[in-house]
């Protein structure tokens, strides 16, 4: 039976995300300890996917994921957004088996909308020479930079389809928050019953904060315009999986309207995670169980109308880390498929002292799309002490 494979690879991948597909996927997997994943990327190749699909399929996909968005509505949001954020660089393509042709309405929404050129590579008789192909025009692309994007293991025996798409964003703050010489061992209390020291950036001055009855939020903007980190900081670390349950995308947009100028003393500490997620059983818990059985119907990407593909793996890579100077990022996601008023005395500075689990989300200040999203709450998380 013919296969299709999808393989995407994102590095620090700052595409657009509506907050709302964020939070949904977030929900699936936010109770897995230090956890993190790029919303973004996975919004990217999902709402391809979903214009592919068909029948129930594209049903699925419509109510779970993209709810009150059709096939067409998905091809104009994704051709008109904006991709181009200061510090941030995109490159993708599609790499097509000879054995397979792709349907025309597809083959040009993912040229024209998704932005990926399309090629044609032996992917199902030999691995090896289409990774060849894929690493030599990345290589080429960037002069050098990416010659190593995907592997003979990516690319199965029989795959059908391959997509890789390589982005970058890499950014300083905006101003200089945090000075070397201020970092110092503190302790971080991972439980009630765990802690450890870690090296914690100091700083005090006038922040973008807010606070709920659950939350204290604040904001670091970066140099590069359109981007900036939340912290979300729970007042109670004892309920932090019940205070983060009820952090949605409706509140993450209102809590963002309502940070204000404010003197804060912060401590947060220098992180270096990563994670990876097999997203089959958290796709499943929404619904889309049936996208990784033959049931699966992708029948708008075929244009020789093959037996069925499916979805046979789901999973996403990614690494980011925060220090003194800035972020950087990196996501690898792999699909594969058979197929004030006067003069007042200063008020004292509020505290933000993240000395236990927090979450974070780096987004866009005008759109709310959320690029990277995750949990520092484990201490393998932590960047070793100078």
């Amino acid at each position: 039976m013919p296969r299709l494979l999808l393989l995407f690879c994102f590095i620090a991948s700052v595409c657009s995300a509506d907050s709302r597909t964020a939070f949904t996927l977030f929900e699936t997997v936010r109770d897995r300890p230090g956890v993190v994943f790029a919303p973004a990327a996975m919004e990217d190749v999902l709402s391809l996917l979903y214009f592919g699909s068909a029948g129930k399929t594209e049903t699925a996909f419509q109510s779970k994921l993209f709810p009150n968005l059709s096939r067409t509505d998905i091809k104009t949001q994704v051709g008109q957004r904006n991709r181009t954020v200061p510090g941030y660089e995109s490159l993708g393509g599609l790499w097509v088996d000879t054995r397979l042709s792709l349907a025309e309405e597809f083959k040009q929404a993912a040229k024209q909308d998704w932005g990926w050129p399309v090629a044609r590579a032996p992917l199902q008789t030999d691995p090896t020479d289409s990774a060849t192909i894929i690493n030599a025009w990345f290589s080429s692309e960037t002069r050098g930079r990416e010659s190593s994007v995907v592997t003979p293991a990516d690319i199965p025996p029989g795959s059908s389809l391959v997509g890789v798409t390589v982005a970058t964003f890499v950014s300083p703050w905006k101003r200089d928050y945090f000075r070397r010489h201020d970092t110092h061992p503190e302790f971080f209390h991972f439980s009630a019953k765990s802690k450890a020291r870690v090296p914690m950036m100091q700083s005090s001055g006038a922040f973008f904060y807010g606070e709920d009855t659950q939350l204290q939020f604040l904001r670091l903007d970066y140099k590069h315009e359109g981007a900036a980190l939340l912290l979300l900081l729970p007042k109670d670390a004892s309920r932090f999986n019940e205070t983060l349950a009820a952090f949605t995308s409706e509140t993450f947009a209102k809590s963002v309207a309502g940070l204000q100028s404010t003197q804060v003393q912060l401590l947060l500490p220098k992180i270096r995670s990563q994670s990876q997620i097999d997203w089959r059983k958290p796709l499943a818990q929404l619904g889309l169980a049936p996208a990784f059985t033959p049931l699966a119907d992708f029948s708008r990407i075929q244009g020789n109308k093959p037996e069925p593909l499916w979805l046979t793996r789901l999973v996403q890579d990614v690494q980011i880390q925060w220090d003194e100077i800035g972020t950087e990022a990196r996501a690898v996601t792999k699909f594969a498929a058979e197929f004030g008023v006067g003069a007042k005395p200063p008020a004292p500075p509020v505290q933000f002292i993240a000395n236990h689990p927090f979450a974070y989300l780096i987004f866009n200040t005008t759109t709310f799309d959320i690029y990277f999203m995750g949990v520092v709450s484990e201490q393998a998380q932590m960047q070793p002490a100078p």
